[in-house]
């Protein structure tokens, strides 16, 4: 059995979605967090809605990035091969493990993705 190497990449897309979403809502956050220094007590917020998908995304990364390592064990384990198989492989590991260490990071910043949504009242 052999298996398309484009359900792969939307698979590798996803991964790194939950990783790059995260980080750009915690970019954001940083640099609403420098406006607001000078312009006073929290003038410029973050929009609640970006909190909630900086949740969501980074709780489900680490699901998705856990699932994807069973994915290409129980694939290796049962002998089917993928096109460019040691590519793809090695594509989907890093972006894997990235997805699931990630959320890691994101603790450190949870706080200040709540501060600036306004979530301190």
């Amino acid at each position: 059995m052999t298996v398309k190497p484009t359900y792969f990449k939307i698979l590798l897309v996803t991964l790194i979605g939950v990783v790059m979403i995260p980080a750009t809502i915690v970019v954001a956050t940083l640099a609403l967090d420098s406006a607001n220094e000078p312009a006073g007590w929290l003038r410029y917020r973050l929009p609640v809605m970006f909190f909630w998908i900086f949740l969501t995304t980074g709780g489900a990364s680490s699901f998705l990035g856990i699932s994807t390592l069973i994915l290409l064990w129980a694939l290796q384990r049962y002998s089917v091969s993928v096109e460019d198989q040691l590519k793809v492989t090695r594509a989907l590991v890093l972006a894997a493990l990235t997805a699931t260490v990630a959320p890691v990071v994101w603790v450190f910043a949870f706080s200040e993705v709540f501060f600036v949504a306004g979530g301190s009242r």
